[in-house]
């Protein structure tokens, strides 16, 4: 992977992405419910996203979860869902502190234009509009046919990710050669750095 010059993202993509796909499972499978976070991912993605590829608005989603194993180092809890919205094959994987959101077109003519054309097509259908205007602002670069991949492009007046104090503060596009992946922060706003990874579902006393 081309470096994107923020560790942090690096270090949640390389943690979360690379993970294979039977390491999550069906949420009846899970030992334990989940109905909290699923919960909190309602009302987080209706924040992030529009309606149209929110799987919480969407029917028959398979959702599969991945929870951390106390014995393996910088492990997450994490749920996922993949499927299908508006043209495009969508891979969702949250944690409790940021949503991936990984787009490729599926339907051929779903979006339009070259490499800059594309990017602010997926950004029209994908991040939330609903009140009237977008929440964050992405300037994609003209020539980013020509600049090297993967690219990060944040929005508009991004702070560092050290200095995120709110889940509005920033929200970065990911862009690949043949596929893009959203990145949103749900920084809380009342602590000072993100939340502890491997605390997001609860457990069983026996459990932990």
């Amino acid at each position: 992977m081309t470096t994107i010059n923020e560790p942090v993202i690096e270090d949640w993509l390389s943690r979360t992405l690379n993970k294979p796909a039977e390491a999550f499972v069906p949420l009846e499978n899970l030992p334990f419910s989940v109905a909290r976070p699923l919960e909190e991912s309602k009302g987080t993605l209706g924040i992030f996203v529009n309606k149209d590829v929110n799987p919480h608005r969407l029917p028959d989603i398979r959702w599969k979860a991945h929870a951390a194993d106390p014995y393996i180092r910088g492990d997450m809890d994490l749920l996922r869902a993949d499927y299908q919205a508006i043209g495009l094959q969508v891979r969702l994987t949250e944690s409790i502190n940021f949503v991936f959101l990984e787009v490729k077109q599926v339907v051929p003519g779903t979006l339009t234009g070259g490499g800059t054309a594309y990017l602010r097509g997926l950004i029209a259908a994908v991040v939330n509009s609903e009140s009237g205007r977008l929440r964050w602002v992405f300037d994609v670069p003209e020539d980013i046919d020509t600049a090297p991949k993967p690219a990060l492009i944040r929005s508009r007046g991004a702070p560092s990710i050290k200095d995120l104090q709110s889940r509005f503060d920033r929200a970065d596009l990911l862009a690949g050669n043949s596929s893009a992946c959203f990145i949103f922060y749900k920084k809380v706003d009342q602590l000072e750095f993100f939340q502890r990874e491997d605390r997001w579902f609860r457990r069983p006393a026996a459990a932990r």
